[in-house]
């Protein structure tokens, strides 16, 4: 059935730079539809010299919510007016939500990524030695939810180690350690890794994963790509997934934020598996 879209139907977005590939639209506009919503979930592609306009254009116009992507997480926390504590906690907003002329910021992706652990990986992180690749937005989001839980140990291996140290600083009190992105020094630190996250962009690959060990716990957080390290879990027997399950919890969270209804999960996967299986490749 095709949607009539009037002038009573609610409007939620998704801003980043760039935006089209989301699948966040997907997943948003099947959660809306299944909670019987006169809604619309769109993407709007901002660059980041506009972000602060556009902030305060959705708020002018009555937008109801937005997410924020690449590369504007950390940009608008001083955009915001009120802050949560998970978006204290990591020095980044991925949700907005509008209140009487003010903006709220949120971030739905350190809590997600606890969801998507306990949930199609069963793993608790408490206690766990854990690798981090990448040192960018996510990682943020990441390593705040590690340091946050209990991790026993956090290392960052990244192509970019004076960004891995501020990570380390404002995350974790300068705790943890920083792996050198070469071979050997990569292979020792996946060798002692209780999880292993990736948090790197699509494409890009460590320089060893040869020595993944079988009891590992492995997230990449890319979605709908096999990517060599979820490749190399598979050989070697440990339990691998990828970003697709982060996706919707932390999508979920910002439904409930915005909507104050439970978020319908099921319709929210369902969509993601529907969109990464038209987007395969046939055989």
């Amino acid at each position: 059935m095709v949607q009539v879209i009037g002038a009573s139907t609610e409007v939620y977005g998704i801003i980043g730079w760039p935006v089209r590939h989301s699948l966040s639209p997907v997943m948003h506009n099947a959660a809306l539809a299944a909670a019987g919503r006169d809604a619309v979930y769109l993407a709007f592609e901002v660059p980041p010299e506009r972000l602060k306009r556009a902030i305060k254009g959705a708020e002018g116009l009555g937008v109801r919510g937005l997410n924020l992507t690449i590369p504007h997480k950390e940009a608008a926390l001083s955009m915001c007016h009120r802050l949560s504590g998970d978006a204290l906690k990591v020095g980044a907003v991925n949700t907005l939500t509008f209140e009487q002329g003010a903006v709220n910021g949120h971030n739905t992706d350190a809590p997600g990524f606890l969801k998507a652990l306990a949930g199609p990986l069963g793993c608790d992180p408490r206690g766990a030695r854990a690798l981090v690749l990448g040192a960018g937005g996510v990682a943020r989001a990441v390593i705040a939810a590690l340091a946050g839980q209990g991790a026993g140990a956090i290392a960052i291996a990244a192509r970019t180690p004076g960004r891995a140290e501020v990570l380390l600083q404002q995350l974790c009190g300068g705790a943890g350690t920083i792996v050198p992105w070469e071979p050997a020094a990569v292979a020792t630190a996946l060798a002692g890794a209780d999880l292993v996250i990736s948090c790197l962009p699509p494409g890009a690959t460590p320089p060893s994963l040869e020595a993944l060990p079988a009891r590992a716990v492995v997230l990449d957080v890319t979605y709908g790509r096999d990517t060599a390290l979820l490749a190399t879990a598979r050989r070697v027997g440990a339990c691998a997934a990828d970003g697709r399950e982060m996706l919707v919890q932390q999508g979920a969270l910002a439904f409930e934020l915005w909507t104050g209804q439970p978020a319908p999960v099921d319709a929210m996967r369902a969509a993601i598996r529907a969109a990464l299986r038209e987007e395969s490749p046939a055989p």
